[in-house]
């Protein structure tokens, strides 16, 4: 039983990150969703992107350090709390039946910084709780399973070769 009690820690864990990622990314789509219908403008979009990406960019790169130094536990549990109390904050300003775009931007910017200090600190998780033998395989299947940055490039340049080989117009016409 003791050789399985890290199984155990690690599902529970790992499924918690599920829950968490899966309610993230319905509400980051929702606020996505939002912009688009509000105010109908790429130019918004935009803005909503670089609003989410801009903490990444500025504090993913001393966020692996910072979390290094305080206690893991605190900084998944301070970092999910901060982005749900931005969320609710989010949720309170929506009460009047509008909901400004300026503030989903805003709320864009202060869940990223939470997911700038979440992200390494999960990462770090699991070869904490897991044996040395088995690290090499639950890395790989964390790694295979988080969103790359890169994933977008991917699917637009795989879009434009199915358009450009025609494929799309057969299918259009059958």
């Amino acid at each position: 039983m003791a050789k399985r009690s890290w199984q155990v820690k690690l599902a529970c864990v790992w499924g918690g990150e599920l829950i968490s990622v899966l309610t993230s990314s319905i509400l980051q789509m929702g606020f996505i969703w939002h912009i688009t219908l509000s105010t109908n403008s790429a130019s918004m979009l935009s803005l909503a992107s670089f609003a989410g990406f801009l903490p990444l960019a500025l504090f993913g790169t001393f966020a692996g350090v910072v979390v290094d130094r305080l206690p893991l536990k605190r900084v998944l549990i301070g970092a999910d709390l901060f982005i749900a109390a931005v969320s609710a904050v989010t949720a309170a300003a929506s009460v009047t039946g509008t909901l400004p775009v300026w503030v989903v931007i805003v709320a864009l910017f202060f869940r990223a910084i939470g997911s700038a200090f979440h992200t390494p600190a999960f990462q770090t998780l699991t070869p904490l709780v897991a044996p040395p033998e088995h690290l090499t395989r639950l890395i790989c299947r964390l790694s295979c399973q988080e969103p790359k940055p890169s994933s977008p490039v991917f699917r637009g340049r795989g879009r434009s070769l199915y358009i450009r080989s025609g494929a799309a117009a057969r299918r259009r016409a059958g």
